[in-house]
């Protein structure tokens, strides 16, 4: 008779103590425990890969490089909503400025303004560009000097848990050549912010 060993939330080291004390063969305890835990590690891994599945992808994660002096910097990255429910972004963090914020930006009788989101959502199953023009964060008051070729920690509070992103420091040149508008950066001092 076979006996199936099913994965349920009895601990793994009852189900070998309880395979090791039947009455069987050395070989065939030994084959029953490798096959319960090949089992168990093809369940791990699956749970794992779905998990990770469901969180939200980041990519093209980018600070520009701000001019000498400057107190301000924006990070820019895409958002990919893997999951079947809306992302909603709540808060941002990191340690590298007193205030982190998620802007959008806008144009207005001509003149450029930046307007702190209290939230951000990203549909089930689609993306969005935090860009030059558009949603981005906004460091006010750096702490430190930003360098090309570094990186800088950044932590997104969500619904779906704080996603913490590994963000490159890019220089001028790198950000022209990826379409961040070099004017863009270096005027963000003295657009309008609203609260």
């Amino acid at each position: 008779m076979r006996r199936t060993y099913r994965l349920t939330s009895q601990p793994l080291s009852c189900k070998v103590t309880n395979i090791m004390n039947t009455k069987r063969t050395s070989t065939q305890r030994i084959t029953t425990v490798a096959t319960l835990l090949v089992k168990t590690l093809l369940l791990s891994c699956a749970l794992v890969t779905a998990a990770i599945a469901e969180l939200p992808q980041i990519s093209d994660a980018r600070v520009v490089q701000p001019p000498p002096g400057a107190t301000v910097a924006a990070a820019y990255f895409t958002i990919n909503n893997t999951n079947s429910e809306p992302l909603q972004i709540t808060d941002v963090k990191s340690n590298i400025a007193k205030k982190v914020e998620i802007h959008l930006s806008r144009v207005e009788n001509d003149v450029a303004k930046m307007q702190k989101q209290e939230s951000v959502s990203v549909p089930a199953g689609e993306s969005l560009k935090f860009t030059q023009g558009s949603f981005h964060v906004m460091f006010m008051g750096l702490n430190k000097n930003l360098v090309a070729g570094e990186s800088m920690q950044l932590t997104l509070n969500t619904n779906a848990g704080d996603l913490e992103i590994t963000v490159p420091i890019i220089s001028l040149e790198d950000a022209i050549k990826s379409k961040d508008s070099a004017k863009g950066n270096k005027t963000m001092a003295s657009e309008k912010h609203e609260h």
